[in-house]
């Protein structure tokens, strides 16, 4: 009997040779590179085997990404680099809890932001709490020495203190003056008590009128409710309703003002002065500020509460001295061109 043997010859090839993705079937692209270096800086290598293909793909679509200057290169080493997104006139979305994590520590200037305030504003989930001290810290972590920021905030009761005191838990300087937005298109919330009351006892109340209540959410709705919804305006019907007519539930005024609280990132040096000389940081450029005069006559009329008769009032003589308050909607009439806002 005649046995015929067929032996195969095997070539090895190293694995690290082998693109297992041609550009035609790849199934990635460069979204999933920026998705794994928005979480951690990686290697050329790591790259390639968290999306699986070949190093020499990975390289390809990651040179091409930092001619595009989406990431960065920096090489540590004789034969190893390390890629990372380049942040500079970048939009990073996701949680800044994570997503700051890649941000280099003391290498950001400046935080401005309007984070959930933790009231639940017209139910949303994504308001029904402030920001964790967790993201917090991140926030004060990439901070430079002495850099500012500016946090917006609900100016309620239960929500202002308890900002304040996560900011400061960050590790957030906060022993500074708040800034005051003040604005006339606040949404009071709450209903008239009587119209609970009369839909309680099932009775029809009488309408007397109509209003008009322009939608916010359009561009011209300053133009009077052209595209608002019209309601109707009714009398109280029952004697309970007629006696707490224009009452409404515990205490919600029309807003009319919001707080930006003002914190600072620790300095690095022994002082303002020392700081401002080592990084530019730890000071405010307030005369870059200053509220023009209208005329000769407004300047003569500026009193010491504009820092008119400051020692040195050179500083001050081509406007006055910036508030602590910022206007809009013209909301003190004349006076509101010292903290103007829209100018």
């Amino acid at each position: 009997m005649l046995f015929y043997y067929i032996f195969t010859v095997c070539y090895v090839i190293t694995l690290i040779d082998v693109d297992f993705y041609m550009s035609a079937q790849r199934n990635f692209d460069t979204k999933d590179i920026l998705f794994l270096l928005s979480k951690e800086a990686l290697s050329t290598g790591d790259v390639a085997k968290q999306i699986r293909c070949s190093r020499i793909t990975a390289l390809k679509y990651l040179k091409e990404l930092k001619a595009e200057k989406r990431v960065k290169e920096t090489r540590i080493s004789n034969t190893s680099n390390v890629w990372q997104l380049n942040f500079d006139n970048q939009i990073l979305i996701g949680d800044c809890a994570e997503t700051l994590k890649n941000i280099e520590t003391d290498s950001i200037d400046l935080i401005v932001t309007d984070p959930p305030y933790g009231i639940s504003f017209i139910g949303h989930d994504w308001d029904k709490s402030l920001p964790s001290v967790l993201s917090l810290k991140e926030c004060c972590r990439v901070l430079k020495p002495g850099a500012f920021g500016f946090f917006m905030c609900s100016p309620r009761q239960d929500v202002m203190p308890r900002m304040i005191l996560r900011l400061e838990d960050a590790g957030f300087k906060t022993g500074f003056t708040s800034i005051f937005w003040v604005y006339t298109h606040g949404m009071p919330r709450g209903n008239n008590i009587s119209t609970i009351i009369d839909k309680m006892s099932g009775v029809e109340r009488e309408v007397i009128g109509k209003v008009i209540r322009p939608n916010l959410c359009l561009p011209d709705h300053k133009s009077g409710g052209k595209h608002g919804m019209v309601y109707d305006i009714t009398a109280p019907t029952t004697e309970e309703a007629k006696a707490l007519d224009g009452a409404y539930p515990a205490f919600n005024p029309k807003p009319a003002t919001e707080p930006i609280l003002v914190v600072m990132k620790p300095l690095s040096a022994k002082s303002y002065t020392a700081q401002a000389l080592e990084n530019g940081k730890g000071i405010t450029w307030l005369s870059n500020c200053k509220i023009p005069y209208a005329d000769d006559n407004d300047k003569e009329s500026a009193s010491w509460g504009t820092q008119k008769y400051i020692d040195d009032d050179s500083d001050v003589q081509d406007g006055r001295f910036p508030a602590n308050i910022l206007v809009s909607d013209d909301t003190l009439g004349d006076s509101s061109r010292f903290f103007d806002l829209d100018k």
